[in-house]
């Protein structure tokens, strides 16, 4: 087994994380690199795997630097599935509408603009590519509604935990069996708070891992307790 970073390391977008178990590519989210536009477009412009050796993608939640880059993946020749929660395939659909308007007007006004020398620039993707990424996506459940896990392979299946970040956000259970051992892998996406209204706790994952793959954007900060927040809100105001 072998996993790369290609985002979300050293910086806190554009997460994409790659498993490679004898030649089955599993991509943990496809994000869109969120800053500056000189820099991000650089890494945006260039994706950084072969689209044609992902033989699926688990996509955590619906935030565009988590999902952003599905429209590339599939363009680029991205063949298989985009398993999910149901609220994140519907609420994705949205990011990625969005998306694509915002930079296809973003690239009319720039190169309505040009000064003399420069090159014009291109939309990442269209709306054409976003609506080709729709026919990908697998809606599974979370595994306290279904008790089921999803089977990619003889050797490969996962579970989704709510991650109470956003509606539909998950935590995804990996079980992978390499040479007769079994080894669990936790991809925690973006994790929510405690006491949140409309959003469920986070759930805690029962199995023990030997690998964990977590957020840690926040990771040295103690948050206020929610019952703060309306009251500072109205401090602000």
């Amino acid at each position: 087994m072998k996993i790369t970073f290609f985002g979300a390391a050293q910086t806190v977008t554009g997460s994409k994380y790659l498993i490679e178990v004898g030649g089955y590519g599993l991509l943990l989210d496809c994000g869109l690199h969120q800053g500056k536009r000189s820099i991000a477009n650089q890494l945006n412009a260039n994706f950084p795997i072969d689209a044609k050796k992902i033989n699926a993608v688990i996509l955590s939640h619906a935030h565009a630097d988590h999902c952003g880059m599905l429209p590339v993946l599939v363009r680029e020749g991205f063949e298989g599935k985009i398993y999910c929660t149901a609220a994140t395939a519907d609420i994705t659909k949205f990011i990625l509408h969005d998306s694509a308007n915002i930079q296809e007007n973003d690239a009319l006004y720039y190169n309505k603009h040009l000064q003399e020398g420069e090159a014009p620039i291109k939309p990442i993707y269209t709306e054409q590519d976003v609506k080709k990424t729709f026919s990908y996506f697998e809606p599974v459940a979370y595994f306290r509604l279904s008790g089921q896990w999803t089977q990619l392979t003889p050797n490969i299946r996962f579970k989704f935990y709510d991650a109470g970040h956003i509606l539909g956000s998950a935590i995804t259970l990996l079980e992978i069996t390499e040479e007769g051992k079994k080894k669990n892998i936790i991809f925690t996406g973006d994790l929510g708070r405690h006491f949140l209204p409309i959003l469920r706790d986070p759930e805690f994952v029962k199995e023990p891992a030997e690998t964990l793959i977590m957020e840690c954007t926040y990771g040295s900060r103690i948050h206020k307790p929610v019952s703060d927040l309306e009251l500072e809100l109205k401090t602000r105001l």
